[in-house]
């Protein structure tokens, strides 16, 4: 492929020209190393070569590389697939298994997670408790990874003046930081949503 856009000084073909396939192959059909595109597709470090442990290190530099942020943290060090991790819970809990595989974005199990709790923080249920802000040690806790920024407590209140950025609701996702039944914009959504196949799908979704 690179020998066929050797010559181009098209602008779309320069990913081509820059395209690097030096991944260790294995096997009869010598195909690439599933393990090491994985490892790429973590991220790492330009210079040094250093396995990326979340996507909180990513930089728009070009200091780090990565194949898609979602996962980062699946290979954080040499030797260390996340993916293969075969370590459950116990019967008495708590039942995220953080433990087994590995889960997009930052092993995390339940997204939104930090909506499980209350305005204050407390849980909705202690039946159910998962995520609760910890006063004493000033940051969410509980047996899954808080999505939501880890040590902004429940009653913070942002300085306008100084253009703060950042998302204060619990649905980090979604553009208002709130839930809702229907999709603000974009989408023809409704209550109980469907999953789209994307608009360029060759095959006719019977949702």
């Amino acid at each position: 492929m690179k020998q066929l856009y050797a010559g181009s000084t098209d602008p779309k073909d320069a990913g081509l020209s820059a395209w690097t396939w030096d991944y260790p192959t294995e096997g009869k059909e010598q195909e690439p190393s599933a393990d090491a595109v994985l490892k790429e597709m973590n991220g790492y470090t330009w210079t040094e070569r250093r396995q990326i442990e979340s996507f909180q290190q990513l930089k728009d530099d070009g200091t780090t590389a990565c194949g898609g942020w979602l996962y980062c943290g699946v290979y954080p060090k040499d030797r260390d697939n996340r993916a293969r991790a075969r370590r459950p819970d116990g019967p008495d809990g708590p039942g995220t298994h953080l433990g087994w595989a590995w889960a997009w974005p930052a092993n995390r199990r339940n997204m939104y997670n930090r909506a499980l709790a209350d305005e204050q923080g407390r849980p909705w249920s202690e039946r159910k408790r998962l995520m609760s802000w910890d006063t004493a040690r000033g940051e969410w806790v509980g047996p899954d990874v808080v999505d939501f920024e880890p040590k902004k407590p429940p009653d913070y209140q942002p300085d306008w003046s100084k253009n703060p950025e950042g998302m204060d609701c619990p649905f980090i996702m979604i553009a208002d930081g709130k839930a809702s039944l229907f999709t603000p914009s974009g989408l023809k959504d409704a209550p109980v949503p469907a999953h789209y196949e994307p608009v360029e799908s060759p095959v006719q979704n019977p949702l």
